[in-house]
Protein backbone atom coordinates (compact mmCIF):
# COMPACT_ATOMS: atom_id res chain seq x y z
CA UNK A 1 0.00 0.00 0.00
CA UNK A 2 1.38 3.42 -0.88
CA UNK A 3 0.71 6.54 1.14
CA UNK A 4 -0.17 9.81 -0.58
CA UNK A 5 2.73 12.25 -0.67
CA UNK A 6 0.69 15.37 -1.33
CA UNK A 7 -2.34 16.93 0.22
CA UNK A 8 -5.69 16.37 -1.49
CA UNK A 9 -6.33 20.07 -0.83
CA UNK A 10 -5.09 22.76 -3.14
CA UNK A 11 -2.78 25.15 -1.38
CA UNK A 12 0.00 27.45 -2.46
CA UNK A 13 3.49 25.95 -2.40
CA UNK A 14 5.32 26.28 0.88
CA UNK A 15 8.88 27.54 1.30
CA UNK A 16 11.45 27.42 4.14
CA UNK A 17 11.00 30.32 6.55
CA UNK A 18 7.29 30.66 5.80
CA UNK A 19 4.92 31.06 8.80
CA UNK A 20 2.33 28.27 8.86
CA UNK A 21 -0.31 26.70 11.07
CA UNK A 22 -0.05 22.99 11.87
CA UNK A 23 -3.10 20.94 12.85
CA UNK A 24 -2.16 18.76 15.82
CA UNK A 25 -4.98 16.71 17.36
CA UNK A 26 -7.71 19.15 16.20
CA UNK A 27 -5.81 22.18 17.50
CA UNK A 28 -3.81 24.60 15.37
CA UNK A 29 -0.27 25.56 16.39
CA UNK A 30 1.90 28.33 14.91
CA UNK A 31 5.10 27.16 13.24
CA UNK A 32 7.69 28.07 10.62
CA UNK A 33 8.70 25.77 7.74
CA UNK A 34 12.33 24.66 8.11
CA UNK A 35 12.64 22.22 5.18
CA UNK A 36 10.55 20.41 2.56
CA UNK A 37 10.71 16.85 1.28
CA UNK A 38 8.25 14.63 -0.61
CA UNK A 39 5.62 13.60 1.91
CA UNK A 40 7.20 15.43 4.87
CA UNK A 41 7.62 19.00 6.07
CA UNK A 42 10.07 20.15 8.71
CA UNK A 43 8.64 22.70 11.10
CA UNK A 44 9.78 24.73 14.08
CA UNK A 45 6.84 25.26 16.45
CA UNK A 46 6.58 28.86 17.62
CA UNK A 47 5.25 28.27 21.12
CA UNK A 48 6.51 29.43 24.50
CA UNK A 49 6.10 26.00 26.05
CA UNK A 50 7.90 22.78 25.09
CA UNK A 51 5.76 20.39 23.06
CA UNK A 52 6.03 16.60 22.84
CA UNK A 53 6.06 16.89 19.04
CA UNK A 54 8.75 16.06 16.54
CA UNK A 55 10.09 18.58 14.04
CA UNK A 56 8.52 16.69 11.09
CA UNK A 57 4.87 16.64 10.02
CA UNK A 58 2.73 15.50 7.11
CA UNK A 59 1.90 18.01 4.36
CA UNK A 60 -1.86 17.69 4.81
CA UNK A 61 -1.61 19.06 8.38
CA UNK A 62 0.06 22.33 7.32
CA UNK A 63 -1.64 25.52 6.06
CA UNK A 64 -0.09 28.93 5.30
CA UNK A 65 -0.64 31.39 8.16
CA UNK A 66 -1.13 34.46 5.94
CA UNK A 67 -4.62 35.89 6.31
CA UNK A 68 -5.52 33.85 9.40
CA UNK A 69 -5.08 34.18 13.13
CA UNK A 70 -5.25 31.51 15.80
CA UNK A 71 -8.02 31.98 18.38
CA UNK A 72 -8.89 29.92 21.46
CA UNK A 73 -12.43 28.54 21.32
CA UNK A 74 -13.50 30.56 24.38
CA UNK A 75 -12.52 33.81 22.61
CA UNK A 76 -14.63 33.27 19.48
CA UNK A 77 -17.26 35.88 18.68
CA UNK A 78 -20.37 35.98 16.53
CA UNK A 79 -19.40 36.63 12.92
CA UNK A 80 -15.92 35.08 13.14
CA UNK A 81 -15.13 33.02 10.04
CA UNK A 82 -13.44 29.74 10.85
CA UNK A 83 -11.36 27.81 8.32
CA UNK A 84 -11.67 24.05 8.88
CA UNK A 85 -8.75 21.71 8.17
CA UNK A 86 -10.31 20.72 4.83
CA UNK A 87 -10.68 24.37 3.74
CA UNK A 88 -14.41 24.62 4.48
CA UNK A 89 -15.41 28.00 5.91
CA UNK A 90 -17.88 28.36 8.80
CA UNK A 91 -19.29 31.55 10.34
CA UNK A 92 -19.92 31.61 14.09
CA UNK A 93 -23.60 32.42 14.78
CA UNK A 94 -23.29 33.32 18.48
CA UNK A 95 -20.56 33.34 21.11
CA UNK A 96 -19.70 29.78 22.17
CA UNK A 97 -20.81 28.52 25.54
CA UNK A 98 -19.27 26.04 27.90
CA UNK A 99 -21.21 22.92 28.82
CA UNK A 100 -21.19 21.05 32.11
CA UNK A 101 -18.58 18.63 30.76
CA UNK A 102 -16.13 21.49 30.17
CA UNK A 103 -16.41 21.24 26.39
CA UNK A 104 -17.46 24.29 24.35
CA UNK A 105 -20.43 24.31 21.98
CA UNK A 106 -20.09 26.46 18.87
CA UNK A 107 -23.08 27.11 16.61
CA UNK A 108 -22.60 28.15 13.00
CA UNK A 109 -24.84 30.22 10.72
CA UNK A 110 -25.48 27.20 8.48
CA UNK A 111 -27.23 25.46 11.40
CA UNK A 112 -24.43 23.04 12.24
CA UNK A 113 -22.78 22.75 15.64
CA UNK A 114 -19.41 21.68 16.95
CA UNK A 115 -18.42 20.43 20.39
CA UNK A 116 -14.81 21.38 21.05
CA UNK A 117 -12.36 20.73 23.85
CA UNK A 118 -11.63 23.65 26.16
CA UNK A 119 -8.06 23.72 24.81
CA UNK A 120 -9.10 23.91 21.13
CA UNK A 121 -7.49 26.61 18.98
CA UNK A 122 -9.11 27.46 15.64
CA UNK A 123 -7.97 29.24 12.48
CA UNK A 124 -10.04 32.41 12.09
CA UNK A 125 -9.96 34.67 9.04
CA UNK A 126 -7.96 37.75 10.02
CA UNK A 127 -10.21 40.79 9.59
CA UNK A 128 -7.17 43.07 9.35
CA UNK A 129 -6.71 44.07 5.70
CA UNK A 130 -3.46 42.94 4.12
CA UNK A 131 -1.19 45.92 3.51
CA UNK A 132 0.70 45.85 0.24
CA UNK A 133 2.65 48.18 -2.03
CA UNK A 134 2.50 47.41 -5.74
CA UNK A 135 1.19 43.92 -4.94
CA UNK A 136 4.02 43.11 -2.50
CA UNK A 137 2.93 42.35 1.08
CA UNK A 138 4.59 44.39 3.81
Amino acid sequence: MTMPTTSPLTQPPLRPGQPVHVNVHATWLPAVVTWLAPGRIGVDYQTSQPLPLGPVTSPWTVRPAAGYQLVQVRKLAAGDQIAAADGTMFTVAAPPWRGRSGAWLVEYTNGSRAVLAATAVLRVVDPTPQVSVNGMAL
